[in-house]
Parts: structure tokens; C-alpha cells; sequence
């Protein structure tokens, strides 16, 4: 037979399965469940490679909002310098060792902000310009700077840092944004992702207006 009538009990529709007439029934079978470990394995591939590839998309994403952000040659050749990284030209290069770019620094009612331009800045601002006990801003739900506020700030300076943390963003434009902050000890690098990607708990979110530094920083 060249064909295999039969019931689909998946919908319990009528199917018709080609055959190879030169082999067996059981030789069929067996050619049909190769396919379908072959596609299978295909599948897992595929589902594994999608992943990585929405992770790097993730990450390109914020190199983009990094882009707005910088005005330094410096600040720029750092990004071409992840970039280079991610696309295997050079080998990743060794961040906890590289002196950074200096982030945003002002000050605010008193306090000390540091807020990142690109993912190097920004990691240098969490992981070691911030102690456990200082508060950290970021962006909710878009990609953004890491902005920390050392000491422990009133609400009016959460408030004003809190707008130009949403100002350096993706959703700068937006008329309102919302910032999660929290101290810095809740804030966690995301193992085996790239410089940049972290996890926070135990924050709070304040919506705000985006602002540039220049207008809240103490004169």
C-alpha cells in the first residue's frame, strides 16, 4: 500500500499517512519514528537557540537605551567593547579589572547619586560604588540606568532621583514612568547573563515625571 487510511484521535478527523510500498509495515514505522526523533532533537535545538538569542536581544536592547545615554568617546568605546564581546571578535573582556568610565555623579538635598550611562557604569555603580545599605533605582519593566543614592535618602530625594533615573531610559519620553527602588543588598547578578542583568526584591515603585540631573542637583 502507498497510503495508510486512518482516524486522527487527536481531533478524530480521517488521515492519510504516505507509505514507502518497498517496505514493510513495521520497516515504515520505523522510518516515520526516526523522523520523529530527529525532529525532536531539532526542536530542543531550536527551543535552546531561541532562548539565547532572545537573551542577547535583551541585552542589545540595553546597549541601545547605553547609546542615548553616553557623550563620551570613552563611555562609547566601552560599548564597542561589549559588543565586540558578544560577537565572539574579541575575547569578553575582564570588567571586575577594567577601570570604568566615571558614571553621573551630583548631589541631591545632600546626598551622593551615582547613576551608570552603559552597562559597565552600571555595574560599576551597583557592585562597587554602592553598599548593601544605599538605595538603588532602576526602570520598571524597561531597560534603563542604575542610579544609587548613598545613605539613607527622605522621600523628596527618592523622588527627585527616582526622575532622573527615569529619565535615562527607554521611556524618557513617557510622561509618566515608573521606578522600583530598593537597598542595594536586594539586588542580584543574574548568573551566567550579561554585564548589566540583574534581579531585585523587596522594592517599592514611585511614578514620576523623567528629568534631566542638571535640574535636581544641588547648586
Amino acid at each position: 500500500d502507498e497510503f495508510l487510511n486512518c482516524m486522527n484521535y487527536y481531533d478524530n478527523t480521517s488521515l492519510s499517512i504516505p507509505l514507502n510500498p518497498n517496505l514493510t509495515p513495521a520497516e515504515n514505522a520505523q522510518a516515520y519514528y526516526k523522523k520523529y526523533n530527529k525532529a525532536k532533537r531539532a526542536r530542543i535545538i531550536a527551543e535552546t537557540q531561541l532562548s539565547a538569542l532572545k537573551e542577547q536581544k535583551t541585552y542589545l536592547d540595553t546597549i541601545a537605551v547605553c547609546i542615548n545615554n553616553c557623550s563620551l568617546k570613552t563611555e562609547y568605546d566601552e560599548i564597542l567593547t561589549e559588543l565586540n564581546a558578544l560577537s565572539g571578535l574579541r575575547k569578553s573582556p575582564k570588567y571586575s579589572k577594567t577601570k570604568p568610565s566615571k558614571p553621573l555623579h551630583f548631589v541631591v538635598n545632600g546626598f551622593d547619586v551615582y547613576c551608570g550611562k552603559n552597562n559597565i557604569q552600571n555595574n560599576e555603580v551597583t557592585f562597587n560604588i554602592a553598599s548593601s545599605k544605599d538605595l538603588w533605582l532602576h526602570v520598571k519593566a524597561h531597560h534603563g540606568s542604575h542610579l544609587i543614592i548613598k545613605g539613607v535618602p527622605d522621600e523628596d530625594t527618592i523622588h527627585k532621583c527616582a526622575k532622573v533615573c527615569a529619565y535615562y531610559s527607554e521611556a524618557r519620553n513617557d510622561s509618566k514612568v515608573e521606578i522600583d527602588y530598593t537597598q542595594r543588598k536586594n539586588v542580584k547578578k543574574i548568573p551566567s547573563a550579561m554585564l548589566g542583568m540583574v534581579t531585585y526584591t523587596n522594592y517599592r515603585t514611585i511614578l514620576v515625571e523623567p528629568s534631566d540631573y542638571t535640574e535636581i542637583q544641588d547648586k
